[in-house]
């Protein structure tokens, strides 16, 4: 059938066995084949290529992973730059993500740590001023004689509190001075001065006319009565 002398009819039968058919193998080595049946997605027949899971011929599957290698998954990295996070992770005490705001030693968001400090300067510390405006005083710096803060009571030369300085002058004016009144009531007197002629303080006895201390003026007359007459 193939012309062949002696032959066995076989050399021109084409490959669905046909004499002198129509009929060959495509690149893929189907017979009567459209040489797609080999082909890969980038169309080279008996190719290696195939479609990843992002669907990429060829590729390496990591061209659709999200952050955390899911393909196609739904996860992004939020403000913190955290994968699926919640964007809390970097939020400053002001929630600004990735701000400069903290708290400072007082507790208090973006302060400057002063509103916590005590009179010392100690952050929550338990110094207070006193009365006296004194950092952890005891308030007896600027307390007057008489226990009042900043008060103007002073002890007065007799050391008296709020005195005004005689309850202990001497009669002659001298603070705590050695001056009294004498017996005539005269002040750091010698108490002679009213003396009687007895030296009876203030007494009655007075010299008579005849110069006689108490006398009745009788001592000294004359026979005509007359003082120290001559009579």
């Amino acid at each position: 059938v193939c012309d062949v002398c002696g032959g066995d009819g076989t050399t021109c039968l084409d490959c669905a066995g046909v004499p002198n058919g129509p009929r060959v193998y495509d690149v893929c080595d189907v017979c009567a084949g459209d040489s797609s049946t080999c082909i890969d997605c980038a169309g080279v027949a008996n190719g290696v290529r195939v479609y990843d899971v992002c669907d990429v011929c060829g590729g390496d599957g990591s061209s659709c992973l999200d952050c955390a290698g899911v393909p196609n998954g739904p996860n992004t990295y939020d403000a913190c730059d955290v994968c699926a996070g919640d964007g809390s992770t970097c939020l400053d005490c002001r929630g600004v993500p990735n701000g400069p705001a903290a708290y400072d030693v007082c507790d208090v968001c973006g302060g400057d740590g002063t509103t916590c400090l005590d009179c010392a300067g100690v952050p929550n510390g338990p110094r207070v001023y006193d009365v006296c405006d004194v950092c952890a005083g005891d308030s007896s710096t600027c307390i007057d004689c008489a226990g009042v803060a900043n008060g103007v009571r002073v002890y007065d030369v007799c050391d008296v509190c709020g005195g005004d300085g005689s309850s202990c002058l001497d009669c002659a004016g001298v603070p705590n001075g050695p001056n009294t009144y004498d017996a005539c009531d005269v002040c750091a007197g010698d108490g002679s001065t009213c003396l009687d002629c007895r030296g009876v303080p203030n007494g009655p006895a007075a010299y008579d006319v005849c110069d006689v201390c108490g006398g009745d003026s009788s001592s000294c007359l004359d026979c005509a009565g007359v003082p120290n007459g001559v009579r």
